[in-house]
Formats: structure tokens, sequence, C-alpha cells
């Protein structure tokens, strides 16, 4: 694993399919500090920000439908689940931005960003770490924002798989410089209740979860440990529209998708 002032050294170039390296700027605390009118992420404007599991992009015109939905809820940035594409790369599609990782060879999986013409503006690099895993760095007014996407093993999964994917995403963690505003994003595939006990700083009072299953105890450690704050946990809504999960016979509905905060 590279240190930090490796990982800020590197210059900025293109990089195609298969590519494993993000490119990035400056990143003293001087320039992170100094206020830069992009437009992305400002306190004085709304920026829109969602994450979807999509299931799969391999089928013809699912591309031209995401980005006909990223339209009609006009976002600047959406993190995606389950793209399924192989490789690792950038496409400029209907004036958007693509960056993806997945599988070298398969179509399973697989992580990406969609960015509107605003947030690609703003966008300092990115790295796709794997096929569950991919980040984004981005100039904002007062300070520089990384945003994580990741696609978390499901909760029947072995720990041979669960362990590997949380060391990685820690290490993932560790090379983001400390003073970066940190966005956590994508399906966990987790469930949280409302229980709060000795976690007051890592979710709020409006969890939906009937009970928090092994994958829900990974991520309350992994925030807890890594100063974030589960943000949909903070808001009161109807359980309706907190669910983000349909079980294929449609009785079960389930909270497994959200953003995490850096506090």
């Amino acid at each position: 694993m590279e240190t930090t002032s490796e990982y800020s050294k590197r210059s900025h170039q293109q990089r195609g399919p298969g590519s494993n390296l993000m490119t990035v700027l400056e990143q003293t605390r001087e320039g992170v500090q100094r206020p830069m009118n992009t437009g992305t992420f400002d306190a004085k404007m709304i920026s829109k920000l969602g994450t979807w599991n999509i299931r799969t992009l391999c089928e013809g015109g699912k591309l031209a439908q995401l980005l006909h939905e990223f339209d009609i809820y006009n976002l600047d940035i959406l993190d995606i689940s389950e793209m399924r594409w192989t490789g690792s790369g950038k496409i400029i599609s209907d004036g958007k931005s693509v960056l993806y990782s997945g599988h070298e060879e398969h179509h399973i999986h697989g992580v990406g960003l969609v960015l509107s013409k605003k947030a690609s503006c703003a966008l300092l690099g990115w790295k796709p770490v794997n096929d569950r895993i991919i980040t984004a760095r981005f100039q904002s007014r007062h300070a520089k924002t990384s945003i994580i996407q990741v696609y978390a093993p499901t909760e029947d999964s072995d720990d041979d798989q669960k362990d590997p994917f949380y060391g990685l995403l820690q290490d993932t963690i560790d090379e983001i410089p400390t003073h970066d505003v940190k966005l956590l994003i994508g399906d966990f595939n987790a469930q949280i209740t409302d229980d709060r006990c000795g976690l007051e700083n890592v979710i709020g009072p409006h969890s939906s979860g009937r009970q928090t299953n092994d994958n829900g105890e990974r991520l309350l450690s992994f925030s807890n440990m890594n100063n974030f704050c589960i943000g949909n946990t903070y808001f009161r809504d109807k359980n309706i529209h907190k669910k983000t999960w349909r079980s294929p016979d449609g009785a079960k509905y389930n909270e497994i998708d959200f953003i995490c905060i850096s506090r």
C-alpha cells in the first residue's frame, strides 16, 4: 500500500479500461482550504447525490435508461452498484461521464459513478480499486471531497468474502487524505435497527431495520472506527420511502443502501 505522500505525487493523466491508478492534484492543507468556485458541494448551493443498485447495465438500452433517470432527478453524482461491466475505465455519454470498475473477466458485481458536466469539471481523480470498490475525489469550495462507492458481499456470503472486502475498504480509506470530507456510499446489504446504545455518534434515531444483521454489525463497527455517521438514520421519513430492496416475491422490503458521512 502506498503512503499518502506517494499517493499525492502522481501526475494527472488519462487512463483506459484496466487502469488501477488514481491521479490527483496537490493535497496540501493550504490548497484544501483555499476556496475554489466549482459549484459542486458548495454550502450555498444544493448538490444532488444518489446511490442505486441497478442490477445490470449489460442489457441493451440500460445505460440510456439510467442517464434518462439521472436527468429526471437532476442529479450531480450518482453512485451505482452491480453494473456488471468488465474491466475499468471512463466513458462519455450524453454529456455525462461514467466511471466504472468491474471484474476483469466475468459480468458480476461492478461499481461506478455517473457525473454531470458540473461534477466532471470538479473531478480531481478517481481509482478503480476492484469490482466492489471505486473512489473519486472532487474539488469543492472549502475542502476536497472523496467519495467511496461500494457493493458489499451479501448477508449469506462467507467470512472469507466479507473479511477481505472490509480489509481492502479500510486500506482504501487510509489512503485518502485525512483532511478530505469523506462520503462512504453504496449497497452494504446491511440492516440496522434504531438501537443507538453506545453508538449515538454513528446512527440516528430513525433506522428502519427490525434487527441488525451481520453486515449491519460490520458497517456499524467500521463506521465507528473511521468516524462516519450513517446519514440515512438521521432523517424522519415513512418506512416505505426508506426501503431500497424488495424480495423477488414482493413480500419483504429492507433498507440496505446507506450514505455514510465523515463526522
